[in-house]
């Protein structure tokens, strides 16, 4: 999922987490690290502390522009709401994992150290949110770009965003398809395919994505490339068909280095 990178590690959610989401940040985040040294250890607060940290250099200092050409933009993470939501079990939006923004960064330098030629690929993002890791993505010569949101809220500002950018010029009219659908629903493209998934969802609906998602090579046998970003579930990617791309080059030291969230790739063989 493009945007839901936070589950275990958002500044928000363990502050909600702690009971102190209606502190003042000056406040809160020394009072969270005090309750995470006590709960988790020091290994869990300083990996916590440098999440925050960095995302908060990218968004400050990377994607400020960038978030500034969006007509709706999501400042925090945030939850689906159940009763708008497009899905095909409980189970789906119980596990949904909380949408948040994506450094552009983490994106880019997946792409080049997966060794992914765009040119030659369609790019889908599952739990696509309000667009924009699509939007950074659009800057690549990706054959075709769709974005699967179960969430009506996150899709339509993610529809806004994008009659936005085409009116201006910035992404050609129809180049990304948004679908408001479940992940365990939606076709995905019969081509050449790189599927992003920033964690959207638990274990019990990834597990059966990738059960479609090999239906779907079986049925249209294609290259697919994964990039598992915050790969919480990492473990269901232990299959037969499927083996981890090493990631190589100065974009796999800078992902290593400055990214926020680790990164993991994969290749599903047809």
């Amino acid at each position: 999922m493009g945007q839901r990178p936070t589950a275990t590690t958002g500044a928000a959610n363990k502050a909600d987490q702690y009971g102190l989401g209606s502190y003042p940040a000056i406040i809160r985040e020394p009072l969270v690290a005090i309750r995470m040294l006590a709960s988790a250890g020091v290994v869990a607060t300083v990996d916590h502390v440098r999440t925050i940290s960095l995302l908060r250099l990218h968004n400050r200092l990377v994607d400020r522009r960038r978030r500034a050409k969006f007509v709706d933009v999501l400042e925090r993470a945030t939850n689906a709401e159940p009763l708008r939501v497009r899905s095909t079990t409980p189970e789906e939006v119980v596990q949904a994992v909380h949408c948040a923004p994506l450094p552009s960064k983490t994106v880019l330098w997946a792409i080049d150290a997966a060794g992914i030629d765009p040119a030659e690929y369609d790019l889908v993002d599952v739990g696509s949110g309000w667009g924009f890791a699509l939007a950074v993505a659009s800057e690549l010569p990706f054959r075709g770009l769709t974005g699967i949101e179960f969430d009506r809220g996150f899709h339509d500002m993610a529809v806004r965003n994008f009659d936005a950018f085409a009116a201006n010029g910035s992404v050609a009219p129809g180049r990304v398809a948004l679908k408001h659908e479940s992940a365990l629903e939606a076709e995905l493209p019969g081509e050449p395919l790189v599927v992003l998934l920033a964690n959207p969802f638990g274990e019990l609906i990834m597990a059966r994505f990738l059960d479609r998602l090999a239906a779907s090579v079986k049925k249209y046998p294609r290259p697919v490339v994964i990039l598992y970003v915050n790969p919480t579930q990492a473990h269901l990617f232990d299959r037969s068909e499927v083996d981890e791309i090493a990631l190589r080059g100065t974009a796999a030291t800078l992902l290593r280095l400055f990214s926020p969230y680790r990164v993991r790739a994969y290749r599903w063989n047809g």
